[in-house]
């Protein structure tokens, strides 16, 4: 068994270069592939064995896909809260990392490696989990089986009980032989052959995120091969880690522009508010418009990096128009109705962290 180490990541900026080179020091004694869209420095290079670098940073451009079957629920602990966003998951770097993953296992195939562990370059690593990490391939090994997964159920009865319960998988950590993952999955190399591939396998255009993808076609074309576990399981192996330290504005909707300006309730009361979170590394101002009855009035939020705010506004609005504050270029309406799902949670008391 030779083994390598995947990782993809995109460098925007020192913050993020730092983390990145945290990992790479965690991993100095394993064989390290990294794969990246974007330029990495010299510092990078020499923490690594191998780079593989597409210059075109494929995302998703295409907007008629049906992005009714995954909701994405991205929450955010915050020093005295817990904030919850619900969006339809576009996932525009999706594409990228699909692309990304493929290419980089058929590289590490052709220099010989036989399996391969998929890791994020923005996690803090315990050392519970590491020593985890370093189990995994002896127990695969002694098990006879070509890899290990987690996929996001509670329970593993629950992937036969009810086939469709298990929305996608966690690629926070994936293990397996290279030649088994690449039978499973297919591979594609643009958006039009993502978009040709979903439509023979549904009918029509049914959007995937990278989970959904990977999670979907193991399950077809067969996992018994695999030791899969539970969501529950893969906070109990990681215990200790410290992941998304950095996330990247590409994991929005593009309307967003990295700074998601959000109608939002708070958990058991009445009351609503607008939360606004700036995830990119500039100064981002945003006018919010709010309507109510035949009337409006401005409210203006300034946000520096990795900085958030937070407005309480009546509970009978009728809207909120978003506008860059700096252009005074309009961006998008949400709507104050039943479909506002966002909440922010100030008990936290029975989370365990």
């Amino acid at each position: 068994m030779k083994k390598i180490i995947i990782i993809d990541c995109f460098i925007t900026n020192k913050d993020s270069e730092d983390i990145l080179l945290k990992t790479l020091d965690t991993f100095k004694d394993e064989d390290i592939l990294l794969v990246t869209n974007k330029s990495v420095s010299h510092d990078i290079q020499n923490k690594i064995n191998f780079l593989l670098y597409d210059s075109r940073n494929q995302l998703f451009e295409k907007t008629d896909y049906d992005y009714t079957k995954h909701n994405w629920n991205f929450w955010e602990k915050f020093d005295n809260f817990i904030s919850y966003n619900f969006y339809l998951a576009k996932q525009p770097h999706g594409l990228s990392v699909i692309v990304n993953l493929l290419n980089a296992l058929n590289l590490a195939k052709s220099l010989e490696y036989t399996h391969f562990q998929y890791i994020q370059y923005d996690t803090e690593y315990s050392e519970n989990s590491l020593n985890w990490m370093k189990e995994v391939s002896n127990i695969c090994e002694h098990l006879n089986k070509k890899g290990l997964v987690y996929y996001n159920v509670d329970k593993i009865e629950d992937l036969e009980l009810n086939p469709g319960i298990a929305n996608d998988m966690n690629l926070g950590y994936i293990f397996c032989e290279i030649e088994y993952f690449l039978s499973k999955i297919p591979k594609i190399n643009n958006e039009e052959e993502y978009r040709n591939l979903i439509a023979d396998e549904f009918g029509y255009l049914r959007f995937m995120v990278v989970e959904k993808y990977i999670f979907h076609f193991f399950r077809k074309n067969g996992d018994d091969g695999l030791i899969i576990k539970t969501q529950i399981d893969y906070k109990v192996d990681f215990d200790g880690n410290r992941e998304a330290l950095k996330t990247s504005p590409n994991n929005f909707p593009k309307e967003y522009r990295g700074c998601p300006t959000r109608i939002t309730k708070i958990k058991n009361s009445d009351e609503l508010s607008i939360f606004s979170r700036n995830y990119t590394s500039e100064l981002i101002v945003r006018k919010i418009r709010v309507f109510k009855n035949n009337n409006y009035y401005d409210m203006y939020s300034e946000l520096k990096k990795d900085h958030w705010t937070c407005f309480s506004i009546e509970n009978d609005i009728n809207k909120i128009e978003v506008y860059d504050g700096i252009n005074d270029e309009y961006l998008y309406t949400e709507i104050n109705d039943d479909k506002v799902v966002n909440y922010l949670d100030f008990d936290t008391s029975y989370i365990n962290w």
